[in-house]
């Protein structure tokens, strides 16, 4: 008797690992700007696969901080003293604002569709 076939069903929406994980990506030469440049990607999500940080070539571009509910609360982008910071402000379960450090209000939202 020949071997035989085993049927197997995916999921409808795949599960991702249960442990910090890192995807990279390599963009090909000809990239717009630097037609002999590659660069490298890496997103870096945490053990409840939310994205904590965002590295190129190495030097980590972007940094995202939550609350015990899981809401993005900061992300900080640039490096060195070209860092900025953005703070999330939520009111209930709904964004409402995003701040800067300066604490100037720089974008807002309503919490019904006429809202500004």
């Amino acid at each position: 008797m020949g071997p035989t076939a085993t049927e197997h069903q995916l999921p409808i929406q795949p599960q991702r690992p249960h442990y910090p994980k890192t995807q990279a990506e390599t963009n090909s030469p000809g990239n717009p700007g630097n037609p002999n440049a590659t660069t490298t990607t890496g997103y870096h999500y945490d053990a409840a696969q939310r994205l904590v940080h965002i590295e190129q070539n190495g030097q980590t571009i972007a940094r995202y901080h939550y609350d015990p509910k899981g809401r993005r609360i900061a992300k900080t982008t640039g490096q060195g003293s070209g860092q900025t910071t953005t703070w999330y402000i939520y009111a209930e379960e709904a964004l409402i604002a995003e701040i800067n450090e300066q604490g100037q209000t720089q974008k807002s939202y309503g919490l019904e569709p006429d809202c500004p």
